[in-house]
């Protein structure tokens, strides 16, 4: 964080500067106010982008999660239709040999 020159007053959230002070002074005052003004939205952007860098991670760990579990359900599905696919050809053989006695 910036720090203010020695002889800057702050009254009423208002930089106040000292009469003794020279053009170069106040004008290095002016600087640094703007600087600090400055450092202050750069760490709100810092915060945000790092919250929004958290929730990014945090949806593609969700979505990597989900993939896994369509998939395994993908599988699963693909058995057992196999496996009704199976009975039913055994339905039609006891049919058809049913048919033929």
């Amino acid at each position: 964080m910036l720090q203010l020159h020695k002889n800057n007053v702050i009254v009423n959230n208002e930089f106040t500067y000292p009469k003794f002070m020279t053009q170069n002074d106040r004008d290095f005052q002016k600087v640094l106010q703007a600087l600090t003004v400055f450092d202050k939205k750069i760490s709100i952007i810092e915060k945000a982008i790092s919250d929004l860098a958290e929730g990014i991670v945090e949806s593609a760990t969700s979505q990597q999660e989900l993939n896994k579990s369509q998939a395994e359900l993908t599988m699963e599905l693909g058995e057992n239709i196999k496996a009704i696919a199976t009975n039913l050809s055994d339905v039609v053989k006891y049919l058809n040999a049913k048919e033929g006695n």
